[in-house]
């Protein structure tokens, strides 16, 4: 009977923990915990949790996407933007150099975007020490 008891314990925080789950990520997580989705399933995913500031989430779920589909610019796109927000500027700006070319307008928008993260990214590094400099003069013979 204690086992009984113990197992529907178990099996209603399990619950509690996949509906707040749900409710961060939706609909796409319930097809990829029980058919195991799709690439575009596990795409959505990544937009969701990058939508949620959870951009080393994101990464994982690009990826996964960017293997099931490798030909598909938007999800290489959601992986490079992931990547730069997550602040791995070269692994980013590397992946968006070897980009297949979009077929589509929208998936042309999503790379475009992504380059502009990727800029973002690489920006302090760019003009970190200019700015440091101009902030900072130095005195000569005070």
């Amino acid at each position: 009977m204690a086992g009984v008891v113990a197992a529907a314990a178990l099996a209603l925080t399990l619950v509690g923990v996949l509906h707040a789950a749900v409710a961060r990520v939706g609909a796409p997580l319930w097809r990829v915990a029980l058919d195991g989705g799709s690439a575009a399933d596990v795409a959505d995913l990544g937009r969701r949790s990058l939508a949620h500031g959870e951009a080393v989430d994101a990464v994982a779920f690009f990826r996964a996407a960017c293997e099931m589909a490798p030909w598909h610019a938007g999800h290489l796109a959601g992986l490079v933007t992931s990547l730069a927000v997550s602040g791995r500027c070269d692994e980013a700006r590397d992946l968006l150099l070897v980009a297949p070319a979009p077929r589509s307008r929208a998936r042309r928008g999503e790379l475009q975007a992504a380059a502009v993260a990727v800029a973002e990214c690489e920006a302090p590094a760019r003009v970190g020490p200019i700015r440091a400099r101009n902030a900072a003069p130095t005195r000569v013979g005070s």
